[in-house]
């Protein structure tokens, strides 16, 4: 999945998940919230997507 944060491209196809959370509710469920921390290919960056219903 690609994002575009303050500009720059960040693709999470290309990037390393360093970490994820979750709140522990159901995919789908509206009370479901989840954040994953993505190193960039080149090692330069760090980026939050999240995921939210």
């Amino acid at each position: 999945m690609k994002r575009v944060i303050d500009g720059k491209v960040y693709d999470t196809e290309k990037a390393e998940l360093v970490h994820e959370w979750s709140n522990g509710e159901f995919p789908g469920d509206f009370k479901n919230r989840a954040k994953m921390l993505y190193k960039t290919q080149k090692g330069t960056g760090l980026f939050i997507i999240k995921a939210e219903p």
